[in-house]
C-alpha cells in the first residue's frame, strides 16, 4: 500500500474547508488529467476499470492524503504533481508546497496489531442497500467492504462466509455517529461520520490478525462506496498513531 500526502496552502480567496461533494469529485477528476498526462493508456485503462476504483483521498484543510495499492498509479501522480504548482478545482485552488510519499507494507501492518480498534469515519460513510443508502456501521458491511479493499491490496479474498462468522462475534464497545448528507449536484448521498471502537478479543487469534488487517486496509482505502469521490474516508488506531506520529 502507498501513500501521498500533500501539503497545500489555499489562495487567499479560496475557503479552507473542503467538504466532500462536488469539490471532492472535481478533484477525482483532476487525479485523472494528471495520470492522463503522464501515461495517457494507463488513464484509459483505469477510467474504464470495473471493479473497485485504485486510489482514495482525504481533502482536509492543508493537506491532501490519497492511498493506493497501486504502484503505478502513485508514480505516475507523483510524478505529474512535481510538475504543476497548484491545483485547480475551479471553485478551489491551492498552491502544492510538499509532496510525501509513504509505503506501507504488511510488516508494519502487523507491527501495529492490536485486539482494541478504533475506525473514525472522517467524511460521509455509506453502504448500498438495493437503490437506497444504508448509513450504517453494520460490522458485516464494512469487513465486506474492507475485504474488497484486502484483495486490492494482497490478492487474497477472504470467503464471505468468513466474513459473516467474525462479524457476529465482533464486540462492539462503543458507538458514536451522525449522518451527513453529501450533495454531488445531480444526487446527493446520505452517509454517517463518528466513530466505532470494537474488541476482537471474542475471536480466534488467527481471525484477530485477519480481521484487524482487513480493518486497516479497508480504513486504507476507504469504507463503503464512492471512495474515489472522497466518501467514506477512515482512519483507525492503533495503526495511524504508531505509523504516523504527526496525527494523520
Amino acid at each position: 500500500m502507498y501513500r501521498l500526502q500533500l501539503h497545500v496552502k489555499a489562495n487567499r480567496n479560496c475557503s479552507q474547508r473542503m467538504e466532500p461533494g462536488v469539490l471532492t469529485k472535481r478533484f477525482h477528476a483532476f487525479i485523472f488529467s494528471v495520470i492522463q498526462r503522464i501515461d495517457p493508456q494507463f488513464a484509459a485503462d483505469l477510467h474504464s476499470r470495473k471493479q473497485r476504483q485504485l486510489f482514495s483521498f482525504l481533502m482536509e484543510q492543508d493537506q491532501i492524503v490519497i492511498h493506493s495499492p497501486n504502484q503505478q498509479f502513485i508514480q505516475c501522480l507523483q510524478q505529474g504533481l512535481f510538475e504543476l504548482e497548484q491545483i485547480n478545482l475551479r471553485d478551489w485552488k491551492g498552491k502544492i508546497q510538499e509532496v510525501h510519499f509513504y509505503q506501507i507494507t504488511e510488516a508494519e501492518i502487523e507491527a501495529t496489531f492490536s485486539t482494541y480498534v478504533t475506525l473514525h469515519f472522517i467524511t460521509p460513510t455509506t453502504f448500498c442497500h438495493g437503490d437506497i443508502d444504508y448509513p450504517l456501521p453494520e460490522l458485516y458491511r464494512v469487513l465486506t467492504s474492507a475485504n474488497k479493499a484486502y484483495e486490492l491490496s494482497t490478492n487474497l479474498m477472504v470467503p464471505q462466509e468468513k466474513i459473516s462468522s467474525i462479524a457476529d462475534r465482533i464486540r462492539i464497545k462503543h458507538v458514536q455517529i451522525e449522518t451527513k448528507q453529501v450533495s454531488f449536484h445531480s444526487f446527493r448521498v446520505m452517509g454517517f461520520t463518528g466513530k466505532l471502537e470494537l474488541s476482537l478479543k471474542t475471536l480466534t487469534d488467527q481471525e484477530q490478525r485477519l480481521a484487524y488487517n482487513l480493518l486497516v486496509y479497508g480504513a486504507l482505502m476507504g469504507i463503503g462506496y464512492k471512495t474515489g469521490w472522497g466518501l467514506g474516508q477512515t482512519r483507525i488506531y492503533p495503526f495511524e498513531r504508531k505509523n504516523f506520529s504527526d496525527g494523520l
